[in-house]
């Protein structure tokens, strides 16, 4: 196979000939001269070891080996076909699906934002957001995702050293609670002080997880009274509503459902414990032009 000379102009005229097996119509289809078809056929001969095309009467018919190409050829051009059309297509008449891989905090804070404005620029393009709550879930779908949504200590990770990113916002966790909640007259330092209030707040699930998500984790449980923990991010602001925990959250998250839930943000924790959020990629993806229209709308959407 290695030393086969056959290239892909080749396999075009091929694939004429299969469904045009006449060489001076064949010929005419192609823009090339007949001894030059003649040659390349003698050549395709050769390599494939068959006759491909032979002459019954005054016309040429298919052998079986010729026949069998004909499906192939046609997967491998439509291959090729697309490959160009992406290519030569424009982000804004594209037609292509993007994969974001986050938890439903980055999908609460993003997703409408982005399909609004892509809906403005560029329509073809639709954005699937998955679920991806720990680090060796990032890992093991690497190839299903074109973009994550994740903390800055996920990005700084050796784990991800071939990646690149951009900072989009900073955040900071904050106390929650609901309005009806008398935690709710409390300063934040004031609700630090009081041994008997209990938390609630986000974690990554039953399975084991990496060493960077236990320490984000241990930053800002920090031997609080944790006697809730979920695994959504955006159901922290019912907790608050139907129990009289204090929920500890992202202030973008907490500041767009509070009113929702009645809820009241007390303040920021204390000490305080922030992140900074950020878009990951694969270098693979750094040229794609795609990639790169929805990255500068990121940033559009983000400046800073």
């Amino acid at each position: 196979m290695a030393g086969r000379k056959t290239n892909l102009n080749q396999l075009r005229i091929l694939a004429v000939l299969l469904k045009e097996p006449n060489l001076s119509r064949a010929s005419d289809l192609l823009g090339v001269s007949q001894p030059t078809l003649s040659s390349a056929l003698k050549q395709l001969r050769e390599e494939f070891d068959d006759t491909l095309l032979v002459r019954v009467g005054n016309r040429m018919e298919l052998t079986t080996k010729a026949k069998s190409l004909r499906e192939p050829l046609n997967d491998i051009f439509d291959a090729v076909d697309r490959l160009w059309l992406l290519e030569s297509s424009s982000p804004e008449s594209a037609n292509r699906d993007i994969v974001i891989g986050t938890t439903d905090y980055g999908t609460a804070l993003t997703a409408s934002r982005l399909r609004n404005e892509l809906q403005k620029s560029a329509p073809g393009i639709s954005v699937q957001y998955v679920d991806v709550v720990e680090t060796k879930e990032l890992i093991n779908r690497e190839n299903e995702l074109d973009f994550y949504l994740v903390p800055d200590s996920i990005c700084h990770s050796p784990v991800f050293q071939d990646f690149k990113y951009i900072p989009l916002f900073e955040e900071e966790m904050v106390y929650l609670v609901h309005e009806s909640n008398p935690l709710a007259e409390l300063s934040a330092d004031e609700i630090e002080t009081r041994p008997e209030v209990s938390f609630a707040t986000f974690h990554v699930g039953y399975e084991r997880y990496s060493s960077i998500t236990r320490q984000v984790i241990a930053e800002f449980e920090q031997g609080r009274k944790i006697d809730l923990r979920i695994q959504q991010w955006s159901l922290l602001p019912m907790l608050a509503e139907e129990t009289n925990s204090v929920v500890l959250m992202p202030r973008g998250l907490a500041e767009k459902l509070a009113d929702k839930f009645s809820c009241k943000i007390i303040g920021s924790m204390n000490p305080a414990v922030g992140f900074t959020y950020c878009l990951m990629w694969d270098r693979v993806y750094q040229s794609d032009k795609i990639h790169e229209f929805v990255r500068n709308i990121f940033k559009k959407m983000y400046p800073r």
